[in-house]
């Protein structure tokens, strides 16, 4: 407050704000993360006063009022050294194990999403061939779709939906392509969700299309099923009706309509009566 000619006897409030940490990359020959960056600064009332370089190893003034303060610091040896080591190796180690945790947990409380790989006839002879992936924990699923080993991309037709979220705070995404019906190639979907460590293959080879061509019915095949379960449920509705009206019938002629609930149920569709026929 002296250095910025703020006298503690006016009553004013003012702020002191201090930064430091630092930045890391995965390291894949290593469980310990790499050293990127680091940071090591001061503002006062929310304007920079005075940083540390952890590249020259020393402070420097955003204002005039600082520089007092950054040649003193400068010139002790021992603290540019400690800021410069605090950054590089205990900044990074807390950051590697907090990022480990994170990882864990959600390892922990990922849901094992499903993958399925399967093909619609849209058109004359074209197929279209879609991989879907659904009930990840994160929206951020990476899938490739794979023809004999050859990564397939928007060149050869690829179509990548949105992700989309389901509802149960899950996530699902799609691609697709269209191909022959007498296309004789193998495809491969990979679908690979880096938070979790997920990792799913699915294949579809020739013979899942001899399947597909053996399970598919055409729109007459549909046609005559639909009028076949018709039929059926009508005759067994006719079949069904006379035996209940003769049941009504013959609990008139003995008079025990009211007492008789064993032998044949009530018909409540029809009135009650009393009186004998």
């Amino acid at each position: 407050m002296t250095r910025m000619e703020h006298s503690a006897s006016d009553g004013d409030v003012h702020v002191l704000q201090w930064l430091h940490g630092c930045y890391g990359e995965t390291n894949p020959s290593e469980e310990r993360l790499r050293f990127v960056r680091g940071v090591d600064k001061y503002a006062y009332d929310g304007d920079d006063l005075m940083s540390f370089d952890y590249v020259t190893l020393g402070w420097s003034a955003a204002t005039e009022a600082a520089k007092p303060i950054v040649d003193k610091w400068n010139g002790v040896t021992v603290l540019t050294e400690y800021t410069n080591g605090y950054l590089r190796d205990e900044c990074i180690g807390w950051l590697t194990r907090f990022v480990g945790h994170s990882q864990r947990e959600l390892r922990e409380r990922a849901i094992v999403p499903d993958v399925y790989v399967f093909a619609r006839k849209t058109r004359g002879p074209i197929l279209t061939l879609i991989c879907m992936a659904s009930g990840f924990s994160t929206n951020t699923p990476a899938m490739t779709l794979m023809r004999n080993g050859r990564v397939l991309s928007t060149d050869d037709g690829l179509k990548v939906f949105d992700i989309l979220p389901n509802n149960d705070d899950t996530f699902q995404r799609r691609i697709a392509v269209d191909i022959l019906q007498s296309d004789k190639g193998n495809f491969t979907c990979n679908v690979l969700e880096e938070d979790t460590g997920y990792h799913a293959i699915k294949h579809w080879r020739l013979e899942d299309r001899k399947t597909l061509r053996a399970v598919a019915w055409s729109n007459t095949d549909l046609l005559w099923a639909l009028l076949l379960f018709s039929t059926m449920v009508f005759l067994c509705t006719a079949a069904l009706y006379p035996v209940v009206v003769v049941c009504i019938i013959r609990k008139r002629r003995t008079g025990k309509i009211a007492n008789q609930t064993d032998s044949c149920a009530q018909h409540h569709g029809l009135k009650d009566e009393t009186s004998g026929v």
